[in-house]
């Protein structure tokens, strides 16, 4: 059985990141939470609050893994100082978490899936 594509999740708020996971895993990926990531683990994709008190840091620590797909979910619009220009696609919090998954088949999609 092939490896489930590795999604890296930072979201503050603990219901949202589980809902998230959820959802994640139902659509054939393996969500890691940010503060369980070691930084030489490779992911297909993130999934960041922007805003959120340790996105710099995680930021910072995803620059090794240059081309890795970053979707940033938040309640404020988008804003640039905010979005890391490394950002594929920015969701504006409520939304569907099914649309959530469909966006990352789009990122993350090789051929193998």
């Amino acid at each position: 059985m092939p490896e489930l594509p590795r999604v890296l999740v930072y979201e503050p708020d603990r219901d949202l990141a589980g809902l998230f996971a959820h959802a994640l895993r139902r659509g054939g990926y393996a969500p890691v939470r940010h503060d369980e990531w070691d930084a030489g683990d490779a992911v297909a994709a993130v999934v960041m609050e922007p805003g959120g008190p340790d996105a710099a840091t995680l930021l910072a620590r995803l620059r090794a893994h240059a081309g890795v797909p970053i979707v940033c979910v938040s309640n404020h619009p988008r804003e640039a100082e905010l979005a890391p220009a490394e950002s594929r696609a920015y969701l504006l919090k409520p939304f569907r978490v099914g649309d959530l998954v469909a966006l990352l088949g789009g990122l993350t999609y090789d051929g193998a899936r």
